[in-house]
């Protein structure tokens, strides 16, 4: 593991010294602070991103979202993970970290990346069917679900496999380019082929969110509100195109990095990576049942906290002594022995006459019980 070294010199200066500090001089003067504001922007989001599924599992308050939801915000949360394996290691400034870390990152990355693109085809799909826009029974719905939460994983589990096989055999094909964050693949047409297809899935969403926009303002003129279906809502429109526009910008700042040189772009798409679990919370978080939901955890967390001190905190219980005392009554003879207690001021003769006749004693027996605690 290396050592973070101090920091990097001017841009300028760094472009001319064949050193560690050369290897962010498109990042600008100030790279220590971009690159661990990127990392805290990153860590921020991931953290929000773990508020918004435990509030959409567990909160009663909230409409259970589909799977398909929860799978693109868990690979969102997962994705966000692999870029910064060099900040955990502290390799950062190191052009040159361990083979078996560079190869684990560049392929986790390229896996991460396509599969995000396929999850957002994949929420676009099932939102269409829910908006009954593309029909299906509920059979095949059903299965049609399923598929869409699995295929994610399998078109992961075939890239990042194609990469490892490929950096694992040509391990001079990765390496910790200069002005990148993480390990990446060097080869240029693995690395198009990839960038392709992510650009394609991107068109296919952006194609189906416009086709679906269109036949529910269509729908709406056509039919009476009270004969409408279950259509597609204009939040629900404007959340998908937004996450998709989002994905299309990364897309674009990540093609023009790789073939355009410019101090400016580096930075935009180091900033616009960093950012992308905090758009994606503010873009399926941010609605009203989920703000509800947290205004009353906020509240009750208040309420707690404002209870008098007189109630929380008892330092010892307090402790009630209670004496009890039963009495014995009968309208019925008694025995020699109950009757010898009076034994003081009438002889036994008498007492014996008493008991024969059915007549009490003067005074009832009492029998005082063990003393009890109470605890309060």
């Amino acid at each position: 593991m290396s050592l973070a070294p101090p920091y990097p010199p001017d841009n300028h200066h760094a472009r001319d010294q064949p050193t560690i500090y050369n290897m962010f001089y498109e990042l600008g003067s100030d790279t220590r602070t971009l690159i661990n504001a990127a990392f805290a922007l990153t860590t921020i989001g991931q953290f929000f991103l773990l508020l918004l599924i435990a509030t959409l599992v567990l909160s009663p308050a909230v409409d259970k979202p589909s799977a398909v939801l929860l799978n693109l915000l868990a690979i969102c949360f997962i994705g966000s993970v692999p870029q910064f394996f060099l900040m955990y290691t502290g390799d950062i400034y190191s052009p040159n970290p361990s083979t078996g870390l560079c190869v684990t990152q560049a392929a986790l990355i390229e896996g991460m990346h396509f599969t995000f693109a396929v999850v957002s085809l994949s929420l676009v799909i099932n939102v269409l069917v829910e908006a009954r826009v593309m029909f299906s029974t509920a059979a095949q719905s059903r299965y049609l679900r399923m598929t869409l939460v699995a295929v994610p994983y399998a078109a992961f589990g075939v890239l990042a496999t194609t990469v490892a096989a490929f950096a694992a055999t040509h391990p001079e094909e990765v390496s910790h380019m200069p002005n990148d964050l993480a390990c990446t693949l060097s080869n240029p047409s693995l690395t198009t082929a990839v960038q392709v297809a992510i650009a394609a899935i991107v068109v296919i969403t952006l194609m189906l969110e416009t086709y679906a926009i269109i036949h529910t303002i269509a729908t709406r003129r056509n039919l009476l509100s009270w004969r409408r279906p279950k259509l597609l809502s204009f939040s629900q429109a404007v959340r998908l195109v937004g996450f998709t526009c989002f994905q299309a910008l990364l897309l674009l700042f990540s093609t023009l990095r790789m073939n355009v040189r410019i101090d400016t772009v580096s930075t935009a798409t180091v900033v616009v990576q960093a950012l992308m679990p905090i758009a994606t919370f503010c873009i399926f978080g941010l609605t009203t049942d989920c703000c509800h939901a947290w205004k009353a955890l906020v509240q009750e967390a208040i309420a707690r906290s404002k209870r008098p001190l007189s109630r929380r905190a008892v330092t010892a219980p307090s402790v009630v002594v209670v004496n009890m005392v039963v009495t014995v009554e009968t309208d019925h003879g008694w025995d020699l022995e109950s009757c010898a207690s009076k034994s003081e001021r009438a002889s036994m003769s008498d007492c014996e006459d008493d008991c024969e006749r059915g007549l009490a004693p003067e005074k009832p027996i009492r029998i005082p019980l063990e003393a009890h605690v109470i605890r309060c």
